[in-house]
């Protein structure tokens, strides 16, 4: 699992705050190719795996849809503790 970034006062990335966000609301941390896929627009078959990852935790609600969950947390890694000089998505 990703290490616990949530109010520190360093620096963080943007993929390990949302890879975090997911893993607090999927009971599971994403692996990372998944996640530069899903940013990358690349999809398998017209399946976006990360999608797919995220409908089969076991911690996702089930009424919650795969992609709903996954913009959720790319609001959530947008918005890190205030007065750090963070990294932020392109």
């Amino acid at each position: 699992m990703c290490p616990t970034i949530a109010k520190r006062d360093v620096p963080t990335a943007w993929m390990d705050r949302f890879r975090e966000a997911l893993a607090k609301m999927c009971g599971a941390t994403p692996p990372e190719d998944l996640c530069q896929e899903w940013l990358a627009g690349v999809s398998m078959d017209h399946v976006d795996r990360l999608q797919e990852w995220v409908v089969n935790q076991p911690g996702t609600p089930a009424w919650a849809q795969g992609i709903v969950t996954i913009e959720a947390a790319m609001m959530w890694a947008d918005v890190p503790t205030e007065g750090v000089p963070h990294e932020y998505r392109d």
